[in-house]
């Protein structure tokens, strides 16, 4: 069997493992990113002794590198988690290069570039849309908490409104004015604006409604991000830490128990399911976004 196609597989299943547990727990065990690496290193590793090819140590490495960039810098920004972090490290391993027998299969759109690269260009739409869906499915889940929270927001937000409304208003205006083309871009551009306003408020909401936890200390586990400065009678004790709890701090925390009642936790997305979900689609389109920019520029 290819190489690639048992590297695709691997990832494939890791990556189902990993959604599954992130669904359930909003954690990824360290088994399954770690194994991952290590399965993409010896793999790779005992093709390129079998067959001397050095593009099994090039790009793996290549991989790797860019994913530990983007990992970290998605990381210490706090719009990751550890798990998904250390998973993607592991995809850019084995996601090194696209399987040749699939190609026949699916015909894919490639343009020459690194397979992981494709996935990473796939990953900012898929993963993008995945947040959306997910706003909106637990501002439905939870209309009703949601509902008062959100008026507060709008009327916290009352001067920004007016702003945004006054700028839309001016450039449907200005729109009037103008030739087709551009008149297009103005109108489309005003309503993305409005539109994202209008979303970037509710994902606020969403946030102090749905996202912020009370837990008790014996439920922390390592890299939840504590949002508040803990103290017992008055002596800071922990200061929350950007890339969240370390087992020391957890450690800390327990000795503490009796005192501290719970602390508050931000609670992220299940994420790990739209790492899957764009593997399966950058199998079988390739890059979504050449995919659709040739699908366009055919048709005009």
């Amino acid at each position: 069997m290819d190489i690639g196609i048992l590297l695709v597989i691997t990832a494939f299943l890791w990556l189902l493992f990993a959604s599954i547990s992130d669904l359930r727990t909003r954690e990824v065990p360290d088994w399954i990113s770690y194994s991952l690496i290590a399965i993409g290193i010896s793999f790779n590793l005992i093709s390129y002794v079998i067959s001397s090819n050095t593009s099994f140590l090039i790009n793996p490495l290549f991989g790797f590198l860019l994913c530990f960039i983007i990992a970290n810098l998605m990381y210490y920004s706090r719009q990751w988690g550890g798990g998904d972090a250390k998973l993607l490290m592991g995809l850019g391993i084995l996601l090194s290069s696209y399987p040749k027998p699939f190609a026949d299969i699916f015909n894919p759109t490639l343009y020459d570039l690194p397979f992981i690269v494709t996935f990473l260009m796939n990953l900012l739409v898929i993963a993008s849309l995945y947040g959306i869906l997910w706003v909106i499915y637990l501002a439905l889940k939870n209309y009703h908490k949601l509902k008062e929270n959100f008026s507060k927001i709008m009327k916290q937000n009352k001067k920004a409104r007016y702003i945004v409304s006054f700028v839309v208003l001016a450039l449907l205006l200005f729109s009037f004015f103008i030739d087709e083309i551009i008149k297009f871009i103005v109108i489309l551009s005003s309503l993305l604006l409005f539109t994202m306003f209008y979303f970037s408020l509710l994902i606020k909401s969403v946030e102090d409604v749905c996202m912020f936890k009370k837990l008790p200390v014996q439920k922390l586990t390592e890299g939840d991000w504590v949002l508040e400065k803990v103290y017992i009678n008055k002596e800071l004790i922990y200061t929350p830490r950007k890339t969240g709890l370390t087992k020391e701090d957890i450690s800390l925390l327990m000795r503490h128990e009796k005192k501290i009642h719970y602390v508050i936790v931000k609670e992220g997305l299940p994420f790990v399911p739209a790492f899957l979900i764009t593997l399966i689609v950058s199998i079988i389109f390739g890059n979504i976004i050449i995919y659709v920019a040739q699908g366009i520029l055919s048709s005009s």
